[in-house]
């Protein structure tokens, strides 16, 4: 199977989840707006099924944003260690405190990363993130993520 994508975001790992059914997508009305959502594989209450980009996989989402694009003080573009486009995202005080409540909450289940309304990826969360930085990175290519880097207007 192919590997779908992974976040590089301490010991995060990402899990392939499968699935087929009537899909929505949530809309934005921001450039390159980033939003972070509890999801799970099987539909909760308040969820919506939303497919992951780039691939034929579907995950839950839901309908309250944990963490989003206001809460990101800079992005960058570049290539990880093995070569994989990626963005590194540095996350402003208050974003640090959301994203690290946020994954503590959600340890043992996933964390969906919107991007314009598109999941890119849904990791698996294995503990509690207090950094303030991490990296995206998966099957987006380099001119993808410079599109989002470039559009993204960092937070005031």
């Amino acid at each position: 199977m192919k590997y779908l994508q992974r976040l590089l975001l301490g010991l995060f790992t990402v899990s392939i989840l499968a699935g087929c059914a009537t899909t929505e997508v949530i809309t934005n009305h921001n450039s390159s707006m980033i939003e972070f959502r509890e999801a799970d594989d099987v539909m909760e209450k308040a969820y919506v099924k939303m497919p992951i980009k780039g691939s034929d996989e579907t995950i839950f989402v839901g309908d309250k944003v944990m963490s989003s694009s206001e809460d990101i003080k800079s992005m960058e573009s570049g290539f990880g260690p093995q070569g994989m486009p990626q963005i590194l995202v540095t996350l402003t005080e208050d974003g640090k405190s959301k994203f690290s409540e946020a994954t503590k909450r959600l340890v043992k289940k996933y964390i969906a990363i919107l991007i314009n309304g598109e999941v890119i990826m849904a990791p698996f969360v294995q503990e509690q993130l207090e950094t303030n930085r991490f990296v995206i990175s998966g099957d987006l290519t380099i001119e993808e993520m410079d599109a989002i880097v470039s559009d993204f207007k960092p937070s005031k």
